[in-house]
């Protein structure tokens, strides 16, 4: 997994065309969240529209739908790692303004806000003993934050102990004659 997640990293570095298509983010994470049931039967699993009063609506983004999905699972897979059996998952998602925006929500004990800048780092890891319980190499969030840089988008996080996290990803919303 090491060695495949790497090879991915440099083909993103080295800007390998990806698959651009019309890709509408609500619904890849709906089938996120669908397949996370699956996996997570102990947690509720919920698809929250931004904006918050609004209703769910399509966030159409230019973009590879399969590299799209691996991010979102990949933060849905940290959400299971890093927080107690039961926590539940939420994503909000919609169109605000001119961005697509994602916000992955865990629940859980948080990370000190001095890791949580650094956890887009490659093989950066907040418990550095890197046992197989805890996680895997580090390279998790770098992937997401090189195929949402890719996509011409961004990410951010805020995180507080005790509390929970929240990662947020916006991408430009993709227009009418918009086409890949």
């Amino acid at each position: 997994r090491l060695v495949e997640d790497l090879l991915q990293l440099a083909r993103i570095d080295e800007g390998r065309k990806m698959t651009m298509e019309r890709v509408d983010l609500t619904a890849v994470c709906s089938g996120a969240l669908t397949d996370m049931t699956v996996l997570a039967p102990d947690r509720a699993c919920t698809l929250i529209p931004l904006p918050a009063d609004g209703k769910p609506a399509p966030a159409v983004v230019i973009g590879d739908r399969d590299r799209l999905s691996q991010v979102i699972t990949n933060l849905l897979g940290n959400v299971v790692r890093h927080t107690p059996p039961g926590t539940p998952a939420e994503i909000a998602v919609g169109p605000v303004g001119a961005n697509a925006v994602v916000e992955v929500r865990a629940h859980g004990p948080g990370v000190d806000s001095a890791e949580a800048d650094k956890v887009f780092q490659r093989f950066y890891r907040a418990d550095s003993s890197r046992n197989r319980k805890t996680g895997g190499s580090g390279l998790g969030l770098a992937i997401v934050l090189a195929i949402i840089k890719h996509h011409g988008g961004s990410v951010r996080m805020a995180s507080r102990e005790g509390v929970g996290t929240r990662v947020w990803l916006s991408l430009p919303v993709a227009g009418p004659a918009d086409t890949p």
